[in-house]
């Protein structure tokens, strides 16, 4: 009962692959955020001053 317990506990745990995939999946979406802001900042420049 305790090996299967400890078996399932490191099927959880995260590896160094998993937290470079999920660090580099971060920061495309960081990037894609960015942009949308640049947009927004632009298009209320654009907009309100005149």
């Amino acid at each position: 009962m305790r090996a299967a317990a400890q078996a399932r506990s490191e099927e959880s745990l995260a590896t160094r692959a998993d937290i470079v995939r999920l660090e580099r999946e971060l920061s495309v979406v960081k990037w894609m955020t960015s942009a949308i802001v640049a947009g927004v900042v632009a298009l209320l420049l654009k907009a309100f001053a005149d």
